[in-house]
């Protein structure tokens, strides 16, 4: 195995780590968790979650931006409309951040994707 198929593996693999962590553990769920209530949370959620979208698809590692837009490009239009809240939010719009059930939905797709991939 050269080097760069090294270095894919090791990132999939590093990647496959976290979901067996519970990232997206039912206290998202828990009415008392006021976690995604904040918009930058929400927002840094979102693109972390694009991010390890994109690294397990391709082996890649990159810029949460770069895996929005790229992620952007294989989702539904509701998921859609979270990340470029999520994006709009994080460059200069804090009024347009995604709401926590958009945040929740999304999350809770690409831990779905995400398992699917083991």
């Amino acid at each position: 195995m050269d080097e760069a198929c090294r270095s894919c593996h090791h990132a999939r693999r590093r990647a496959l780590r976290y979901p067996t962590c519970g990232w997206t553990a039912p206290k998202f769920h828990d009415e008392r968790d006021i976690l995604l209530e904040r918009p930058g949370t929400r927002a840094f959620a979102i693109l972390t979650a694009c991010r390890m979208l994109h690294t397990f698809r391709t082996g890649a590692v990159v810029s949460k931006v770069e895996a929005a837009e790229a992620t952007l490009q294989r989702v539904a239009l509701g998921h859609a409309n979270a990340i470029n809240a999520a994006m709009r939010w994080r460059k200069h719009d804090p009024d347009q951040a995604a709401s926590p059930e958009e945040a929740v939905r999304l999350l809770e797709f690409v831990q779905a994707r995400v398992k699917t991939v083991r």
